[in-house]
């Protein structure tokens, strides 16, 4: 079903909105009311909090965890975890000649696909508003993609991390897997 240019991608309602990871979204989406948006899409939100404690020897603090996990309808054939990529990485690229990830040279920069497998990855990871949400999320820690869902963890020794902060990339991230998968070809089997 197409929207308006102005319409909210998760509730659908019309208006003025922030262009967020790609899609028009409107604040009350936007603060982390999701619900009309996961019904609309077919998704379902998983959340977890826990707290834990962090570091060695004097230096122990203690941490607050988020996980925040959304199934979607579609099963694609894609399994990777992204984290930020680190100069470690980046020498062991050159060392063992891979090959980028994207199209954009920000996001191969930025983002290391750690544990991927899948055909239909590739054509995911090409996906602007797929790189977008996912730069979104590992600034503040990592992604994993499964089949059939999206994975968002979060650790914080400063404050309590926000549901919305975490919940919305994801939730769009799920949005735009499913609009991928529609530029997937069915397997000719």
């Amino acid at each position: 079903m197409p929207l308006p240019s102005s319409a909210c991608v998760l509730c659908g309602k019309d208006g003025l909105h922030d262009r967020v990871c790609g899609f028009d979204l409107c604040s009350v989406c936007g603060f982390g009311n999701l619900d009309s948006g996961l019904e609309r899409w077919g998704l379902t939100l998983e959340q977890r909090r826990w707290r834990e404690q962090v570091g060695s020897g004097d230096n122990k603090s203690m941490a607050d965890g988020l996980e925040v996990k959304v199934s979607f309808p579609t099963k694609l054939a894609a399994q990777a975890h992204f984290r930020q990529e680190t100069g470690f990485d980046r020498l062991g690229q050159w060392w063992k000649a891979t090959e980028p990830q994207g199209d954009e040279p920000l996001f191969d920069r930025a983002i290391f696909v750690d544990e991927s497998s899948g055909a239909d990855l590739t054509t995911i990871v090409r996906d602007e508003g797929v790189q977008t949400a996912i730069m979104e999320l590992v600034a503040t820690g990592g992604v994993r993609l499964g089949d059939g869902w999206v994975r968002a963890r979060r650790l914080s020794s400063m404050a309590y991390p926000e549901f919305s902060e975490t919940a919305v990339p994801l939730v769009l991230l799920a949005v735009h897997l499913e609009t991928c998968a529609q530029l997937i070809p069915p397997d000719k089997g």
